[in-house]
């Protein structure tokens, strides 16, 4: 990819097989990420090998920041895992120590990503748009047709993801499908006319709302409604010169949906909402006693319980994949949720990090979202990126951040694949403006994807 790293060497046509293998691996990494984990693998191998060979800005690469953070944070994962492995009260648990700890290192994973994205406004639409209709195809494909009711729509959707995954993936996708509306709808010149695109993007939306609202979480609908008040505040500063009706069109979707929706579930909605206030009246009377039996009362004895235990070594935490085994062992009787398992995590990513990875790894990785965060927003002054994928990219940050004050999947495949995603995508356009201009980049077009 000339545009990316200079001229092509000597051996040029090798290096255009390359650039193909990575932008096929890419695409198909991007398809699969939320469909099929096996697949997905083979596209992450496919465009992470052909970044190595083919990749050749390393000195470049080396003075800027996001990848002085991504060796770092694995340079202090793994001297990190050396102390805690053979520490570790179980062998399950040593296990756990290094396997989370490399789902941590993988996050970094996004600059291969970025290099295959390029910068490049259509390709990462196209990116995004396969990674989308994967996570349908996965949520279709898990229903069981046979049995499908009315019922269905009445009961949370746990057939493919944990619901609150589920939930903040469908409220991804929903705001997607509303910040690159216009890009759905075309300009009625393309090859296919703009009704059946209205059609599709229709449809598709209605699929991740119903999705949305059959996850029943709580934490993902107050992340989305952040994160949509965020998107349509960046859709009015737009300027003066916008058509009235664009400017307008985003307000007229949300309160339709929102509408609808509400008025659909509202039963529904008022027994999730309504049903944890006595537990929010016991917090404040200072009674703790039961609290296990109610989803957010369990997340409160899983935060004092977290912030207890991290206190004792709040720089370096307890041990990657620590928690689960910490909490069994434990043997305090309010985190046993239901009277039945252990609380499985924190329910807390922040927390989390700080618990595994202490002080020291909270920070690089908060370092990391913020050089990313802040090179979005310089690539969007400077005209390099497109007003579409800046609004979303940073209403997807902020719904992330917001949903995960009470999830924790950070070292799961679906969360982990995308992060590498959309962390990825907002970072190939400093990558690209980066190798550009410390190199000679040729026309960005000769090495597009050829069918």
């Amino acid at each position: 990819m000339p545009f990316l790293t200079g001229a092509i060497p000597p051996n040029g046509r090798w290096g255009e097989r390359l650039d193909r293998i990575g932008l096929f691996g890419a695409h198909l990494f991007a398809l699969f990420a939320l469909l099929g984990i096996s697949v997905a693998a083979v596209g992450l191998f496919l465009f992470l090998l052909a970044f190595l060979v083919r990749f050749r800005g390393w000195r470049r690469l080396g003075r800027d920041p996001m990848a002085v953070l991504c060796l770092l944070l694995v340079l202090y994962l793994s001297l990190h895992s050396l102390i805690f492995y053979p520490i570790a009260a179980t062998v399950e648990m040593a296990n756990d120590v290094l396997a989370t700890a490399g789902s941590w290192a993988k996050l970094t994973l996004l600059i291969p990503f970025a290099y295959w994205a390029g910068g490049d406004p259509e390709r990462i639409r196209r990116l995004l748009l396969l990674a989308l209709l994967g996570f349908v195809l996965g949520f279709l494909r898990k229903i069981d047709w046979s049995a499908f009711d009315a019922g269905f729509f009445l009961t949370r959707f746990e057939g493919y993801l944990p619901t609150n995954a589920f939930g903040m993936f469908a409220a991804l996708g929903v705001l997607g499908l509303i910040a690159l509306r216009k890009r759905f709808w075309g300009d009625g010149r393309g090859t296919l006319p703009r009704w059946p695109r209205m059609l599709f993007w229709g449809l598709l939306l209605a699929i991740l709302a119903e999705a949305l609202m059959l996850s029943f979480s709580r934490g993902s609908w107050l992340a989305f409604l952040i994160a949509a008040a965020l998107l349509l505040g960046l859709e009015l500063r737009r300027p003066a010169s916008a058509a009235r009706r664009n400017r307008a069109a985003l307000p007229l979707i949300l309160g339709f949906l929102f509408a609808l929706l509400i008025a659909a579930y509202w039963e529904q909605i008022q027994v999730r909402l309504a049903g944890e206030g006595p537990v929010a009246a016991q917090v404040l009377d200072g009674n703790l006693q039961g609290l296990q039996h109610s989803s957010i009362g369990i997340r409160l004895l899983g935060w004092r319980y977290g912030i207890e235990e991290w206190r004792e070594h709040p720089w370096f935490g307890l041990g990657a994949g620590s928690s689960r085994h910490r909490i069994a062992a434990s043997s305090r009787p309010e985190l046993m949720m239901y009277d039945r398992y252990w609380l499985p995590h924190l329910h807390n990513t922040y927390l989390e990090i700080l618990y595994q990875l202490g002080l020291a790894g909270l920070i690089l990785l908060s370092a990391m979202v913020w050089v990313l965060a802040r090179g979005v927003s310089a690539e969007h002054r400077a005209g390099r990126l497109p007003s579409d994928l800046y609004r979303l990219l940073l209403a997807t940050l902020v719904l992330v951040l917001v949903w995960n004050l009470f999830e924790y999947r950070a070292v799961r495949h679906d969360w982990r694949f995308f992060w590498i995603i959309f962390a990825g995508a907002a970072y190939s356009f400093h990558l690209r403006t980066l190798l550009r201009e410390t190199g000679s980049p040729a026309d960005r077009g000769q090495q597009e994807l050829r069918s």
